[in-house]
């Protein structure tokens, strides 16, 4: 018959030292908390006895320590008879006698005889995980004396249950040794608990080997306290545990707060590019046909565009970009493109570009809004004649495509100064003549000016080019535009500035 295999040693000494350490943890607890109780009650006899039993407890632990250790169990195992421990032979030179095991014994530094001191802990609420009921009625009763609020338990999976409750938990102290479910295994489980982690665990145990505290904090534990444990250092690491924590907690709300923040903003911006959206034209048909493409950037940008018939003889087409993004742009967009949609400029004649422009420059001044400007094609479509007369302020050329399939375009474009940047200014038109069959884009210059991951940047002669290379009755040259423009920002490029170009075709 084959006997199981043998406990390694060094696990058999070390559960060996939990079972003889922990009933001298409670010995000794309570004895203290006799003590102070005694002294608190003037019973001077009393308090003496309860140290007597604190001496003798503590020198017994100070005996288990030296020599429960594999080594020493070896040496153990050797003597011929335990009964003859502190007798002298001659002829055993491993017999180990009384002053021998005065000699090795490791000396305790007796605990720090100072006062506690008060500390805040806000009512903190501490977890206490143990299978022993009597060591954790005596954490408990420590705890409480501190000032903290407990809640017992005896076994991992209680502990895990209590912790995935409604019920607020501040700190752990969770055991190491327990029947149900280990403290590695629970604690493990904490730390991998996305709503649990944020927790301090602080491992209890009698197993004060390294290697017991090298795993706990490899596992996430935020300290280590052995048994019998010292009141000043639970103090201290109960404390240090909870500022660590209450740091946490702040970064929490305050990531919360931003990440709260950044969705409002974000929703905001939609809210705002969606209304921007609504005051855009829809496309026309007939004598003029228009189609668009507007892609607002990842932050809300400044263009806006529009067209409109005057008369029966005249028609009014205009793109202009804010500088900047955000909100106040995209009001200063929306501000001016009313101003023309409504024709709202006493004494202008709008169908004259050089009026318009010198208006508007005179009405948004950048020292009157907050030192923001806009650039601005503008033109006047005579039908009869098919004269255009247009002017551009600081704005990207139009072009302008005749009839025939693969012609080179014309850049429309006139030299004058941005709106907004110098009152009195003086703008110039221009005129064309647009045949029919023709093809005009407008633009703005977050069309083509692009910069690629490489460095490099997209020129305005590239969007031309891809332009005129399109079939002259494509339905879907913008979205084309668009396909390639996205290609350019390579693969997860966001858009630096607002996509708006607008087509108009001439019967």
């Amino acid at each position: 018959m084959n006997n199981p295999p043998e406990k390694p040693v060094h696990d058999a000494v070390a559960t060996l030292r939990h079972d003889l350490r922990t009933p001298l943890n409670q010995i000794i607890g309570y004895s203290e908390l006799l003590q102070e109780e005694a002294a608190d009650a003037g019973q001077a006899s009393t308090q003496a006895d309860l140290g007597r039993i604190l001496s003798a407890s503590r020198h017994l632990l100070e005996m288990i320590n030296a020599v429960i250790e594999p080594g020493q169990i070896q040496l153990l195992k050797e003597l011929p008879d335990l009964k003859n421990l502190g007798a002298k032979t001659g002829t055993n030179p491993t017999l180990l006698t009384k002053t021998d095991l005065e000699i090795i014994l490791p000396k305790i530094a007796v605990e720090e005889s100072v006062e506690p001191t008060t500390i805040s802990h806000d009512a903190a609420t501490v977890l206490v995980v143990d299978d022993d009921p009597q060591n954790c009625d005596l954490l408990a009763r420590r705890l409480v004396q501190e000032g903290y609020r407990v809640v017992q338990t005896y076994g991992g999976n209680e502990a895990l249950a209590k912790l995935r409750s409604d019920q607020v938990i501040d700190v752990v102290l969770l055991d190491v040794l327990m029947p149900d479910r280990g403290g590695f295994e629970v604690l493990v489980e904490i730390k991998n608990d996305e709503k649990l982690r944020h927790i301090p665990v602080i491992m209890i145990s009698a197993l004060d080997q390294l290697e017991s505290v090298v795993r706990c904090i490899q596992n996430g534990a935020d300290d280590y306290l052995g048994k019998p444990f010292n009141l000043t250092f639970l103090r201290a690491r109960l404390g240090a545990s909870l500022d660590r924590k209450r740091l946490r907690d702040q970064e929490q709300r305050t990531y919360l707060a931003l990440k709260q923040t950044q969705e409002q903003l974000v929703t905001e911006l939609a809210e705002a590019e969606t209304y921007v959206r609504t005051q855009l034209p829809k496309p026309l048909a007939g004598k003029v046909s228009t189609r668009w493409e507007f892609i607002s950037s990842s932050s809300l940008g400044g263009d806006a565009f529009g067209y409109h018939w005057m008369d029966e003889n005249h028609f009014c087409l205009y793109l202009l970009d804010v500088c900047g993004h955000g909100v106040g742009a995209a009001l200063l967009s929306i501000s001016a493109l009313n101003t023309l949609s409504g024709q709202a400029l006493p004494g202008v004649d709008f169908k004259n570009p050089t009026q318009v422009l010198a208006a508007l420059n005179e009405a948004f001044s950048m020292e009157t809004h907050n030192n923001m400007y806009f650039t601005l094609w503008y033109g006047i479509y005579h039908i009869g004649t098919g004269e255009l007369r247009y002017a551009s302020a600081g704005h990207p050329p139009s072009l302008l495509f005749g009839p025939e399939a693969g012609s080179e375009p014309a850049q429309l474009r006139t030299k004058n100064l941005f709106i907004g940047g110098f009152p009195g200014g003086n703008f110039v038109t221009a005129t064309c003549t647009v045949k029919p069959g023709s093809r005009l884009y407008v633009f703005s210059d977050g069309v083509y000016e692009i910069q690629r991951p490489d460095g490099s940047m997209m020129r305005l002669s590239e969007l031309s080019d891809f332009l005129a290379a399109q079939p002259v009755e494509s339905a879907t040259v913008l979205q084309d535009v668009w396909k390639m423009v996205r290609q350019q920002h390579g693969e997860d490029g966001a858009l630096e500035d607002d996509f708006s170009i607008i087509e108009f075709r001439f019967s």
